[in-house]
């Protein structure tokens, strides 16, 4: 569904949006905070959170984007539409589109995701989404492709986007707005032909807006399906563009294993093949190991 988005001006989009707060290093936060008051990260990642009990933490950042709102730094949009949005860097491009999706099709299935849920992160999120009354960025998902799809899209994104910048995490991102009646209609009829689409990004989101729709419903008696609270944004791209990037993780030591012992631990669960070059998993349950 099309939907009425709420978007930085377009001069401040660079010094407003943030990547994902996971994958940014103090040392990069710091100094953004500093030269981007208006900056997302003083919601997310306010200032002295650990001398702060988080009651202060949520009134400092529902004061805060309030005031981003109250100041027209992030103003909502008069027309329902979709937004085409292309994220590139120098080796890889994709663009899709950022509409609203019921979060009744991710209960009953057709909006599936592939990660068990962490009710302490999806607690943190419902807690973030109800003290600011809004979504937290889109759900990144993905699904199949359809050609009279891509074209609309292709046709569209030759035009001057509304917005284009570098961010914090060095990715070109661009954004133009479809608000023409018949291709919102035409976008909303392709996407409600298909049957499945994928969770890439942001289970636990889901997982909290989910919970945060169902507290809404209960607290309205006057219920009708139709409230904003119903709905949950998404970001799809096409599955043939979508990349999947490796997930990594380090860990610090062996818990007092050599890494000989270790191994031997290993092969009672895992066949176990040494490699003598770097190497890229190709198929499902089976991992790159280094010591």
């Amino acid at each position: 569904n099309p939907f009425k988005g709420l978007r930085p001006k377009e001069k401040k989009a660079s010094n407003v949006t943030i990547p994902s707060t996971d994958h940014l290093s103090k040392e990069m936060v710091k100094p953004h905070k500093k030269n981007n008051p208006w900056s997302y990260l003083n919601i997310f990642n306010p200032d002295n959170v650990d001398s702060k009990s988080p009651k202060e933490i949520e009134i400092k950042a529902k004061k805060q984007f309030e005031l981003m709102k109250s100041n027209s730094i992030l103003l909502k949009d008069n027309e329902k539409s979709f937004y085409i949005y292309r994220i590139s860097s120098e080796k890889h491009s994709q663009v899709g589109i950022i509409g609203t999706a019921k979060l009744s099709a991710y209960d009953n299935l057709h909006i599936r995701g592939h990660e068990d849920i962490f009710l302490e992160r999806s607690q943190k999120r419902f807690n973030q989404m109800h003290n600011l009354n809004a979504q937290i960025g889109p759900i990144y998902v993905v699904s199949p492709d359809d050609p009279n799809l891509n074209k609309l899209v292709e046709e569209r994104s030759k035009l001057e986007p509304v917005h284009s910048f570098n961010s914090l995490d060095g990715y070109k991102h661009e954004l133009w707005i479809v608000n023409d009646e018949n291709d919102v209609r035409k976008i909303s009829e392709i996407y409600n032909t298909i049957n499945r689409i994928y969770i890439a990004d942001g289970h636990h989101r889901v997982e909290a807006l989910s919970k945060l729709s169902e507290f809404k419903k209960h607290q309205n008696p006057n219920h009708t399906g139709d409230e904003a609270y119903n709905y949950f944004m998404v970001a799809i791209f096409p599955k043939s563009q979508a990349r999947i990037l490796n997930y990594n993780r380090l860990i610090k030591d062996l818990y007092g294993y050599s890494p000989t012992n270790f191994i031997k631990e290993v092969k009672k669960k895992f066949f176990v093949k040494k490699e003598k070059a770097p190497f890229e998993p190709s198929e499902p349950k089976s991992f790159g190991m280094y010591i």
